[in-house]
């Protein structure tokens, strides 16, 4: 119901079930549960732009947290509060909490994860216009998406290190990561058109099977 709720945008009532699923985990001590629900709370007033009140949830998910010992689970807590403060403005508690989030990701050897929240923390730090932590960020966050192996983290840790590159005046630098971001970006483009290609010769295929076969029909 939560996603059904979300997905069609009625955050009210995304909320009301989420409050009602905590009320009642809490009543059968359910903390697992109870901190989904928290957690699916503050995602709702994330959609809502209630940054503020996404926060004090966020802060209440880590206090309840422990009670769990799950440091993954801690960690994206961290993450989402990073985030909620950098959407407030608030920079410096927005490094000091992702910073957290990559130690714990980092426990657990999830280098998709801490590329993202490298990749988050540099470009915090390019807005701010400290050029030095924005590289050291950026660095780290290509260093674990290569060591994920996903593209998309890749594009996306190539395309903040090219920017940060620029602002530095490493020119020659910088193009070489535009074109590392440029070869990922084209080839999933090439595979998405080969695989629209392939749809549409299938397609293709299947329009004039029907037909011949109508065909038939209409000769017999």
């Amino acid at each position: 119901l939560n996603e059904v709720s979300i997905a069609l945008k009625d955050y009210d009532a995304a909320l009301a079930y989420n409050s009602e699923l905590y009320n009642a985990c809490i009543a059968h001590d359910n903390i697992r549960e109870s901190l989904n629900a928290l957690n699916n709370i503050a995602y709702t007033y994330v959609c809502l732009g209630d940054y503020e009140k996404a926060r004090a949830f966020y802060e209440q998910l880590i206090e309840s947290d422990p009670k769990m010992s799950d440091e993954r689970f801690m960690a994206g807590n961290y993450t989402n509060l990073g985030l909620c403060y950098q959407n407030m403005g608030d920079n410096d508690k927005a490094v000091e909490c992702l910073d957290k989030a990559i130690k714990l990701r980092q426990k657990y050897s999830q280098w998709l994860e801490c590329s993202n929240v490298e990749n988050v923390l540099a470009l915090i730090y390019l807005k701010d216009e400290d050029l030095h932590n924005a590289k050291d960020a950026a660095e780290k966050a290509v260093e674990y998406a290569e060591k994920s192996g996903d593209n998309e983290a890749k594009k996306a840790a190539y395309q903040t290190y090219n920017k940060v590159l620029q602002e530095m005046g490493e020119y020659q630098q910088a193009l070489d990561y535009y074109q590392k971001f440029l070869n990922i970006r084209d080839s999933a483009r090439l595979v998405q058109d080969i695989e629209d290609r392939s749809m549409s010769d299938d397609l293709k295929k299947l329009t004039d099977a029907e037909t011949q076969y109508q065909e038939v029909i209409a000769n017999e």
